[in-house]
C-alpha cells in the first residue's frame, strides 16, 4: 500500500490513466459526515476542484451512497452547496436499487416497511402499496398478539435506519418473514453511525434481530453487497470493464470491500473513517488493501495537475 503523493511522477500519471469511470463515496447521515467529500456538510479543501479536475481530463464521476436518511435531491443540494454539480442519475442510494430490484421482479405484494417516512412516500409514489407498524400499542399480551397475525398479501419485509424503531414493528416483521414467501430485504447495515463527537445505533442490531428470530439471511442492497453493484452495471451500461473503475472512499470494511468484490481499483482517502495507523495495524482482508491512499481529496487534485492532460 503506497501514499500516491511519495511515488514518482511517472507512477503517478500511470495510475490516473488506468481509470476512466470514478465512484466516489458519498455516505452521511442527517446532520453529520465525516468522510470523501464534507465534514459537517462543509466541503473539505479542493474537493470541489478535484472533482472537476477528474472530470475535465475525462473521468465520469459518479457518488454511491448508503445513505436512508435523506431523499436523493437532498444529497444533490448539498453537493451543490459544496460546488459540485451532480445529476440526480449520477447520486446512487440504497433505495434507488431498491426500487429497481422491486420493479425488476414484477413485485405486485404489499410491503411491509421498516424505514422513514420519506422512504414510504416514495414507494407509494412509484405504485407500491406500504403496511407500516404501529408506534404505540396497549401494554398487555393480548394486546401485542392483536396486531401479529400473519398477512398474505404481505410479500416482503424492508428494513432501513428507522428513528421510530420498537418491539411491536420487530416482532411484527418476525411474523411475516416465518413464509418463506416473504422476501427480507435490507440497505445500509451500518452497526454504528457516526454522529458528531459519538455514534448513533445502526440498523445492523435489528437487522440481525430480525435475521436470528426468523432464521431468515436479509438480501442486502447497500454496500459492500454485490446485489448494489447489479444496479450500478445497469445504471450505468458503459462501465463494461470494472478494472477501469476507481473507487473512492473513506472505510475500508464498506469502500474497499465493495470495490474488491465489484473488481473495482481503489483509493483510500484518510479524511474519514480510516486513519493512517489503521494502515500499520491492518485488520481487515488483505483483498480489501488499496494499491494507493492519499491524505485527502485535495492531495489527489494536486497530483492531477501536475499530470499533463495530454498524457491522461
Amino acid at each position: 500500500m503506497k501514499n500516491l503523493a511519495e511515488v514518482s511522477n511517472s507512477e503517478q500519471l500511470a495510475f490516473i490513466s488506468s481509470f476512466d469511470h470514478v465512484l466516489s463515496d458519498l455516505d452521511d447521515i442527517s446532520f453529520y459526515y465525516l468522510g470523501v467529500i464534507w465534514l459537517l456538510y462543509k466541503p473539505l479543501p479542493d474537493v470541489s476542484a478535484c472533482i472537476n479536475s477528474l472530470r475535465r481530463n475525462g473521468k465520469m464521476v459518479h457518488f454511491v451512497s448508503n445513505n436512508s436518511t435523506v431523499p436523493t435531491d437532498v444529497l444533490k443540494e448539498r453537493l451543490s452547496s459544496c460546488g459540485i454539480q451532480a445529476e440526480d442519475e449520477n447520486i446512487i442510494t440504497p433505495i434507488k436499487a431498491i426500487l429497481a430490484y422491486l420493479k425488476k421482479i414484477q413485485f405486485n405484494k404489499k410491503l411491509y416497511v421498516i424505514g422513514l417516512n420519506w422512504i414510504k412516500t416514495l414507494l407509494r409514489e412509484e405504485g407500491f402499496s406500504i403496511l407500516e407498524g404501529p408506534l404505540v400499542v396497549e401494554e398487555s399480551i393480548p394486546s401485542l398478539f392483536s396486531h401479529l397475525n400473519d398477512d398474505e398479501n404481505i410479500g416482503a419485509v424492508l428494513v432501513e435506519f428507522d428513528i421510530n424503531i420498537n418491539y411491536i414493528k420487530l416482532q411484527q416483521a418476525v411474523t411475516y418473514l416465518k413464509r418463506k414467501d416473504c422476501i427480507f430485504i435490507v440497505g445500509a447495515g451500518d452497526a454504528r453511525l457516526p454522529f458528531g463527537i459519538g455514534h448513533l445505533i445502526g440498523p445492523h442490531y435489528y437487522i440481525n434481530i430480525l435475521s436470528d428470530f426468523s432464521g431468515r439471511e436479509p438480501l442486502k442492497i447497500a454496500k459492500p453487497s454485490i446485489y448494489y453493484n447489479d444496479f450500478i452495471k445497469e445504471r450505468f451500461n458503459n462501465m463494461s470493464n470494472p478494472s477501469r473503475v476507481l473507487f473512492i472512499g473513506d472505510s475500508i470494511s464498506e469502500d474497499m470491500a465493495f470495490a474488491s468484490k465489484c473488481g473495482y481499483q481503489k483509493l483510500l482517502v484518510l479524511t474519514g473513517l480510516t486513519k493512517k495507523e489503521n494502515l500499520s495495524n491492518w485488520e481487515h482482508p488483505e483483498e480489501h488493501k488499496p494499491e494507493y491512499y492519499v491524505e485527502s481529496l485535495s492531495v489527489l487534485n494536486r497530483i492531477m495537475e501536475t499530470c499533463p492532460s495530454s498524457s491522461i
